[in-house]
């Protein structure tokens, strides 16, 4: 059994989440002016122009989508970091290995579980 750097993984989650707020803060307001673009052009569905507009619009917040759940995911590894439960595995209460927490320092599964808790994306 290892001892987690409780440090060393605290400040690899603060560094990505301070760097993930900043994307978050710079695609809201890049979401801001597409959509002031898009109301410039009384778009219809008929235009090209609007229809990759609302393409972009539809990307970007997918993407904002994605960085709040990672925003998510790392807020609740520090708080197991607080907790002394950082480093184990949430469904089978193994330690996780050092290099998938370098990887992945937010993980919260080993990797057996990881994959039954990766969701799902709908099939066509």
């Amino acid at each position: 059994m290892f001892m987690i750097d409780a440090e060393h993984f605290r400040s690899l989650l603060e560094d990505e989440r301070d760097r993930i707020l900043r994307q978050m803060e710079s695609r809201r307001a890049e979401i801001a002016s597409i959509e002031a673009t898009l109301r410039d052009l009384h778009v219809d569905d008929q235009n090209p122009e609007g229809a990759s507009t609302l393409f972009e619009i539809s990307q970007e917040t997918s993407l904002l989508a994605h960085q709040t759940e990672l925003l998510g995911e790392i807020n609740e590894a520090l708080a197991r970091i607080t907790d002394g439960t950082y480093g184990n595995c949430l469904e089978c209460r193994q330690p996780i290995p050092q290099d998938r927490l370098e990887a992945r320092p937010w993980t919260g599964y080993c990797i057996d579980h990881a994959i039954r808790h990766r969701p799902r994306t709908p099939q066509h």
